[in-house]
């Protein structure tokens, strides 16, 4: 597998509370997956999460240049490394629910579908997407000691269960300059199919710059749903991405890709 981290901790990314010397921060966790069907199922080939630190009781004001986030990326390279990234992301999701103030997903229970099915036909434990795919159900009844879930399909307003785009419109989250932009599953498919049969790593860190992108909507269309951001103008996803992924790629320069250099 391959990934991409700016955590110096990405196995503990919620403070003190699971790693020495860090401090306990109110963190707002996304995540999300890209998928192939190998004709028999549908399998995760890359999945990202996006850390936004926030603030318990008040909405923080931020701005392009004033947001940070962390983040954590990963890409399979061979077929057989699916169940590992499936373990993977559930870690994420244990974690998530104890640690983190939000969790959010876009349209996620298909991804915790997903998940459960790999899991049982390959035989991993994933404790994590079993007890996430009961609470997803029914998470406007908020449970103590969990995470508040968020999804930003079905739970922003005025209008429920939107695409991602007519939510970015809806709080001013700007999109229409991704240099990748959302992934068919065509596309996924012909990446993934570039990477594992002719090793164009490029192809696997195009995966893992379309993941972040998608993972990263989905954390600023929470934050601003859930008040815990406001900005005034446009968030551009690009910009904050390239940003904070610049030196992390070494087949594929995220940043000139916003000038049409893909």
């Amino acid at each position: 597998m391959r990934e991409i981290t700016n955590l110096s901790w990405p196995g503990t990314p919620y403070g003190a509370e699971q790693r020495p010397f860090g401090r306990p921060a109110q963190i707002l966790t996304a995540v999300s997956l890209e998928w192939v069907d190998d004709g028999e199922r549908a399998v995760p080939v890359c999945a990202s999460a996006v850390y936004l630190r926030v603030h318990r009781t008040r909405t923080l004001p931020v701005d392009v240049d004033t947001i940070g986030f962390g983040f954590h990326a990963v890409v399979i390279e061979r077929d057989e490394e699916a169940a590992q990234l499936a373990a993977l992301v559930d870690r994420v999701l244990v974690q998530a629910r104890r640690h983190a103030a939000v969790l959010a997903g876009h349209s996620f229970t298909d991804d915790l579908a997903g998940l459960h099915a790999l899991a049982d036909t390959v035989g991993v434990g994933v404790p994590g997407v079993t007890a996430l795919t009961a609470e997803w159900e029914d998470r406007r009844e908020q449970q103590r000691g969990i995470a508040c879930l968020f999804d930003t399909c079905c739970d922003v307003r005025p209008i429920p269960c939107q695409s991602l785009a007519d939510a970015c419109a809806t709080y001013h989250v700007e999109v229409e300059s991704l240099p990748i932009g959302p992934l068919t599953v065509a596309s996924v498919h012909a990446l993934y199919e570039s990477l594992v049969a002719e090793g164009d790593h490029r192809s696997g860190e195009v995966l893992l710059a379309a993941s972040l992108e998608r993972t990263l909507t989905v954390a600023l269309v929470a934050a601003a749903a859930l008040g815990k951001y406001a900005w005034a103008d446009p968030l551009p996803v690009a910009s904050l991405l390239a940003r904070e992924t610049w030196d992390r790629f070494t087949t594929f320069d995220y940043a000139a890709s916003l000038s049409g250099c893909r």
